[in-house]
């Protein structure tokens, strides 16, 4: 049988090369939590489902690595026990929702075409100065051109998907003053920039936001419609 693992103990499992990787550094040095820096677990099982879909647990380590990285950059504890612990809940729960709307666009009949997929790989590939080194960063990251290309192909039917499943939400004027006005009160700054100023800003803030939002109510939408299983429980 499968085995399942205790999700919130596995923070334990997969950050030991992290948490050993900061002790070897200097409290000036920022430690390196990239991919290359550290292991992945040795056994490759599932840690979620998703319909008949399952999340593995190198995925689960990169996302977790990812967030790792962000949080650090941020100044927070990641070597906090419960932090990591939350860390690793938001690793999976962001696989999960990525997985639903991936589900959601197929059942929709929303596909990339080659054509399109060759383009975006091409405008990627050109941020390099060469082949050479796009495919050294992909080696660096522990991925080849193949899963690269998967990746790519998955997050574009997926944006293409929200974007048109979505529609674009309103801003009135009245939001937007409502939240300079916050900024107002909050702000140190002895000469705060007027709201016509602000008004491109706080509006495109805003309408992230409620798009954000609505992302959010689709994936809840998607998940009762799924079945959905995060392994929590050892079990042989």
């Amino acid at each position: 049988m499968v085995k399942k693992i205790l999700l919130f103990t596995m923070a334990a499992v997969i950050s030991l090369s992290i948490l050993s990787c900061q002790k070897e550094n200097t409290p000036e040095e920022s430690p390196d939590i990239s991919p290359a820096a550290s292991e992945e677990p040795p056994e490759n099982i599932p840690v979620a489902v998703v319909n008949d879909t399952e999340i593995m647990l190198f995925d689960l380590f990169k996302m977790y690595q990812s967030l790792n990285k962000n949080y650090l950059q941020q100044g927070v504890d990641i070597t906090d026990d419960e932090i990591s612990n939350q860390i690793l809940e938001e690793a999976v729960n962001t696989l999960i929702a990525y997985e639903l709307l991936y589900q959601g666009a197929v059942k929709e009949g929303y596909k990339i075409s080659d054509e399109e997929l060759d383009k975006e790989l091409e405008a990627f590939k050109s941020q390099y100065q060469s082949e050479e080194e796009f495919l050294e960063s992909l080696e660096a990251q522990q991925t080849t051109l193949e899963e690269f290309k998967k990746d790519l192909e998955r997050e574009l039917t997926v944006s293409n998907y929200v974007q048109n499943t979505i529609e674009q939400p309103e801003v009135t004027e009245e939001e937007m003053l409502e939240m300079y006005e916050q900024y107002i009160k909050e702000t140190t700054e002895e000469n705060p920039p007027e709201f016509e100023e602000l008004k491109p800003r706080i509006e495109q803030k805003i309408r992230e936001d409620k798009f954000g939002k609505k992302v959010d109510e689709l994936i809840e939408t998607l998940k009762e419609q799924s079945k959905v299983e995060i392994f929590r429980e050892e079990t042989e």
